[in-house]
């Protein structure tokens, strides 16, 4: 494979996946605000994250329900 393409190929990969860097950032920042543990915090995984984002930018789900299973997940999380 020649160096150029090599090039083009490590960065096509490597831009997704600082896109996901910043949103696992972003949720272990705002669990570590609700005084989730770091023992938990490093057994998050871009799954996690990515279940745990979409929770809390659901429009149609009330506050309470958001809460709720964010909660449960990081309890889920935690007993890994």
């Amino acid at each position: 494979m020649k160096p150029l393409a090599l090039a083009a190929l490590v960065l096509a990969i490597a831009a997704p996946a600082s896109a996901l860097s910043n949103m696992e950032k972003t949720v272990q920042n705002d669990l570590r605000k609700r005084g989730v543990s770091e023992d938990c915090l490093a057994k998050l995984t871009t799954n996690d994250a990515a279940r745990i984002t979409g929770w809390k930018n659901d429009s149609d789900m009330s506050a309470g329900t958001k809460n709720r299973r964010i909660k449960d997940e990081v309890n889920k999380i935690c007993r890994r």
